[in-house]
């Protein structure tokens, strides 16, 4: 044995002994030719972990190598099966090699030129030989030598082979990427529910409907809501020709999910409501990822939402002809202005009669001429004063059952549009109607309860886009009506000349049974009241005595009364006259 190698001998069996002498072990477990491993509790032997290669992938795996990256850390990450299992010490360990091309030793230009050869990440020299004997030179020689500059250093998005060792022939193929590329996967049969918010929708899509194991995305904590864009596939608010040929889905266009307020309505697109729809997906990148593309899911589904309705008054008492406001009589949650709110009174009135009365938001009659053309649009017949709840429902499911694609769906509604109603909106009044159980032989009216007597009152919320509300039910009794007056028209004062109207006046008068009105207090009851008002008439120099109110000219004396159980005042007496429509001036011809 040499004297230097005599020497580290020497010192390595004083260290040993040192140490055995300081943890009380016996010198006996160096037995020569025995490896030294670390010892567990129980006294067993651990066997160091080696690195095991995940399977080949497809495509070649994307490993973010930037300044100050730990490359083998990256390497293992990415590509072991087993990275959870090692030290940092093993990983550090880890003899990574990777397959590049060199520039020869002292090109300006660094132009990679040479091989390709495996060697270290960090970076190595390859070499030419000579293949014979030459001038100043052997055989074997060195002839050139190329440096292959570290794999930290080589450009982003190139790709490499890279192994562990020198087994080249079980190598994993990677993409080195200054960002990584961003990909989005759904969620199947992913689902969101309906808001008036569109912002609450994505954030439902971003929180719910994307697969976030099998999108390529940073952590979802680390992202917001608003880092990706959210479009749909949607139709224009109003398309000017349409027919059974145009296929409506080759004129879909993508839009924000909130919408879009164009210049026409052929331009201006609806919020996403709820149903079958079709939405895209992009992520705008960030630090470490790429902004994406868009991402489409062709099988989404926005479900209906909920909305509770509930009448502020559990029990109102009111007086026949007075005004109930709806939109103060029933709140809802959400509090979406789109909803269609209904108030279905059903009851019995001071004549012993049994009646429903359905009130709505909107104008009552703007809501009737809605039904009629929806009627009209499939040749049934309009509705008729006193139908029942049963010819009512009757009429409408014989029209709803028509629309049976989604074409006719879409004219229908553009025929409905004008009266701020859609085919949904019907079928779902119809389907709310069913559920509150009211008897289909009952009389129907529109408007809210005309008569004095005792109602029961059930609020319904209808929308597209929700659910249909319906609330508990609240009382409400209608008392007689005390302390009214009879007032004559302002038509009658509106010529110039006191109590005087004019043909045509006469005959509005006499359509709408208007001459006089009920106020009380000074303001003008509902119109329901005007059926309690009753009229005889008697002319002037003239033999007329009727209840029909006259339109020829003359002077009539009338008489005014309040009559039923729902009204009193005192009658009205007065006098007017009726006079002939101006003749229109006429210009001379010249």
């Amino acid at each position: 044995m040499k004297k230097n190698n005599l020497k580290r001998f020497l010192a390595s069996l004083l260290a040993v002994l040192m140490l055995a002498s300081a943890t009380g072990m016996s010198p006996a477990v160096f037995a020569a030719g025995e490896d030294i491993l670390p010892q567990t509790e129980g006294g067993e032997a651990v066997q160091p972990v080696e690195p095991v290669l995940k399977e080949k992938s497809d495509t070649p795996v994307e490993i973010r190598i930037v300044d100050g990256t730990n490359v083998k850390d990256a390497l293992a990450k990415a590509l072991l099966a087993n990275y959870n299992e090692l030290t940092e010490e093993q990983i550090a360990a880890i003899d990574w090699q990777y397959e590049c091309k060199g520039y020869l030793k002292g090109d300006p230009f660094k132009v990679a030129i040479y091989g390709p050869s495996y060697g270290s990440i960090n970076g190595f020299e390859s070499y030419k030989y000579y293949e014979k004997d030459g001038w100043g030179h052997k055989k074997g020689d060195i002839q050139d030598t190329y440096i292959h500059t570290a794999l930290a250093d080589k450009k982003s998005d190139s790709t490499f082979k890279v192994c562990i060792g020198s087994d080249t022939d079980n190598f994993r193929e990677i993409t080195k990427v200054a960002k990584y590329t961003s990909t989005i996967v759904f969620k199947e049969n992913a689902t969101i529910t309906y808001n008036m918010d569109a912002n609450k929708m994505k954030q439902q899509i971003f929180a719910n409907a994307i697969d976030w194991e099998k999108s390529v995305l940073p952590a979802k904590d680390t992202l917001n809501f608003d880092d990706f864009e959210y479009q749909y596939k949607a139709l224009p608010v109003a398309l000017e020709k349409v027919n059974d040929k145009i296929d409506l889905d080759s004129i879909r266009v993508n839009v924000d999910i909130k919408g879009y307020k164009g210049v026409t309505d052929l331009t201006t697109f609806e919020q996403m409501g709820a149903g079958d729809q079709v939405i895209r997906v992009k992520f705008n990148g960030s630090d470490d990822y790429k902004a994406s593309g868009y991402f489409v899911n062709e099988e989404f589904k926005v479900e209906k939402a909920n909305v509770k309705v509930s009448i502020t008054s559990a029990f109102k008492f009111m007086r026949a002809g007075e005004k109930i406001d709806i939109t103060k009589y029933v709140t809802t949650n959400p509090a979406d202005p789109a909803l269609e709110l209904y108030v279905v009174y059903v009851g019995v009135n001071t004549n012993l009669e049994s009646t429903v009365y359905l009130q709505l938001s909107g104008e009552k009659e703007k809501f009737v001429n809605g039904i009629n053309a929806f009627l009209n649009y499939f040749d049934l017949p309009d509705l008729n004063e006193g139908i029942t709840v049963g010819e009512f429902k009757e009429a409408l499911n014989k029209a709803l059952e028509k629309v049976d694609n989604k074409l006719t769906e879409f004219l229908v509604n553009q025929a409905l549009k004008k009266y701020g109603l859609t085919y949904q909106n019907l079928k779902d009044l119809v389907d709310a109607l069913n559920q509150i159980k009211i008897a289909d032989n009952l009389r129907f009216a529109i408007g809210s309860p005309a008569h004095a007597g005792q109602y029961f009152a059930t609020a319904i919320a209808v929308n597209d886009n929700y659910n249909t509300g319906i609330s508990l039910p609240a009382s409400v009794t209608v008392l007689k009506n005390t302390g009214l007056k009879l007032e004559l028209n302002p038509m009658l004062n509106s010529n110039g000349k006191r109590n005087t109207i004019t043909v045509s006046q006469a005959e509005e008068l006499k359509a709408s049974n208007a001459l006089c009105t009920l106020t009380k207090s000074g303001d003008d009851l509902d119109s329901t009241s005007a059926g309690a008002i009753h009229y005889w008439f008697t002319g002037v120099g003239k033999i007329y005595a009727k209840s029909e109110m006259p339109t020829a000219p003359g002077r009539y004396i009338v008489t005014a009364s309040v009559r039923g159980g729902d009204f009193f005042a005192m009658p009205k007496t007065f006098v007017f006259t009726i006079v002939a429509d101006p003749t229109p001036e006429v210009t001379p011809e010249t």
